[in-house]
């Protein structure tokens, strides 16, 4: 039938055990894990307290600056593994807890060819658990109040557990956080007690209430202003709110140059010059960090229509810009 559920006492005693407030991440950890970016020595000093603390983000600033790419990031690069369960068992309710969606798994051969119980396999843990990377959960705009809570399933007679539960020991990440099909505020107020408190309350259908730890580090990430999303009650529930800024000349700059190694093509500085003054200075139009990245897809894509090499001059520049930006 597969592995047997593991008690709710039992994983909640292990769940403490991994709880991500126990992790020790320093200065160094950030620097590697955003070394890709390009940012601000004092954005990374106010990223690396807020995910070291274990507790809630808010991630705030125009669209394109590269919100949902350090709460990859960050999450991506805890350090340690975790022991899932299979199943949890709640009241005499099954409840189906692995997800390998959502999970990664990092089991040994031995375990992972174990098709079941054999007391004479020498197995390093029970097999109850999966052993996993800390999990990095994010949704979207698909979010909706029933993703939170617990599904019944009335012919299989298991409950799967919501979007939200699978991300304990790891990161949740709320990404276009107001673009929801369900009113925001209805969704913080669902949130409220288990970021005040650090425990959730499930229910099962019978009715039965029970008790979870709620430990991850839950990061809501928007580009909209969030005096228009959340009230003042709200947002001092959550411990950190970090404004990500545009990016500056010399960042937009510094992304660009990459971008071009990363696509093979000849990074020209009087192009860029060009590029800044006739797409951006005089149009007063903002930088984003995804800029760069976007226009030379757009120069490639152009280049394999004509079947030639893709080049970053003045024409290519012009013609991709034309094709992606929207003057209103």
């Amino acid at each position: 039938m597969g592995a047997a559920p593991v008690p709710i006492e039992v994983y909640t005693h292990i769940l403490n055990k991994q709880s991500v407030r126990l992790i020790e991440l320093d200065r160094e950890w950030v620097y590697s894990s955003l070394s890709h970016l390009v940012m601000s020595d004092q954005l990374i000093n106010q990223l690396g307290p807020a995910f070291a603390s274990g507790r809630s983000v808010f991630l705030y600033g125009q669209p394109g600056v590269g919100k949902t790419s350090i709460a990859e990031a960050l999450g991506n690069s805890l350090p340690g593994e975790v022991y899932i369960p299979q199943a949890l068992e709640v009241g005499g309710q099954i409840i189906r807890f692995y997800d390998p969606v959502t999970h990664v798994s990092i089991e040994s051969d031995q375990t992972e060819h174990v098709s079941q119980l054999d007391l004479s396999n020498k197995l390093t843990y029970d097999p109850r658990w999966k052993k996993c990377r800390r999990p990095v959960i994010m949704v979207g705009g698909e979010l909706t109040l029933d993703m939170l809570e617990l599904k019944y399933d009335a012919v299989s007679k298991f409950y799967e557990a919501p979007i939200h539960m699978k991300a304990s020991n790891g990161v949740f990440i709320l990404d276009d956080f107001g673009r929801q099909r369900v009113d925001p505020r209805q969704l913080l107020n669902r949130w409220i007690i288990p970021l005040e408190k650090g425990v959730d309350f499930p229910s099962l259908h019978t009715g039965l209430k029970f008790k979870i730890p709620f430990d991850q580090i839950t990061v809501f990430s928007t580009n909209l202003k969030p005096t228009d999303l959340v009230d003042e009650a709200f947002l001092r529930r959550i411990r950190h709110k970090i404004h990500i800024p545009n990016q500056t000349e010399g960042e937009y700059k510094e992304i660009l140059r990459r971008a071009c190694h990363t696509y093979g093509v000849h990074y020209d500085s009087s192009v860029v010059e060009y590029l800044l003054n006739n797409h951006y200075r005089k149009q007063n139009r903002t930088l984003a960090g995804s800029h760069p990245r976007d226009l030379l897809e757009h120069i490639i894509e152009y280049a394999a229509f004509l079947k030639q090499t893709p080049e970053f001059t003045i024409e290519t520049v012009n013609a991709a810009a034309a094709n992606y930006f929207v003057d209103l």
